[in-house]
């Protein structure tokens, strides 16, 4: 098994990020208070140097958690196989503080920001750059930024509760970190899809 380093074994960084963001979603839960998320959220007027960093494993409700970690499930291991677990690492990082700093200079002022989505959009478009011969994947991670970016243009103050700006900041610096993986690692064989 080689999933340590990325190959065809168990997801490992995958599964360590679920279980973080599942963890403190039920540690949260057992509290009555707002601390976490005003310690850990990122509210454009007053946010913290460690927030951009801390927020994506926040998450206010179930629904909220179960969405992101069904999205990590289903990109991140593939993009784990492919650019290792230190890549995939390096990504989610990357792609959460990506969207974090994305919405305190483009977001709505007084909207608090958690959850994952900024860096699982992150993992997605990392996915399509490294492999783009992976059309499935291209067209999906073309179609979630697509669709991001027309329902921010018709929702700018973020009325319905979504962060479009973390999510188009994670998916860009996602695609630039796709980028660095697929030099840094090269293209997949041909014939390998990832």
């Amino acid at each position: 098994m080689k999933g340590a380093r990325g190959g065809a074994g168990f997801p490992r960084t995958t599964a360590v990020l679920a279980i973080l963001m599942l963890g403190v979603h039920v540690w949260s839960m057992s509290r009555t208070d707002a601390v976490l998320l005003e310690r850990c959220g990122v509210e454009p007027a007053s946010w913290r140097a460690w927030q951009p960093a801390t927020y994506a494993i926040v998450h206010t409700t179930w629904a909220h958690l179960l969405v992101n970690l069904a999205l990590l499930g289903l990109y991140g291991p593939g993009t784990e196989r492919r650019a290792k677990s230190w890549g995939l690492a390096l990504v989610f990082a990357g792609s959460a503080v990506a969207g974090g700093f994305a919405h305190v200079l483009f977001g709505p002022g007084t909207k608090i920001l958690v959850g994952a989505s900024g860096a699982v959009s992150g993992i997605l478009a990392a996915r399509a750059v490294a492999v783009p011969s992976d059309r499935i994947h291209l067209v999906g991670a073309l179609l979630w930024a697509g669709a991001n970016a027309a329902a921010w243009a018709t929702d700018p103050q973020g009325e319905r509760n979504l962060a479009y700006a973390s999510h188009l900041g994670g998916f860009a610096a996602g695609a630039l970190l796709g980028g660095v993986l697929r030099l840094a690692i090269g293209a997949p064989k041909p014939g390998r899809r990832f």
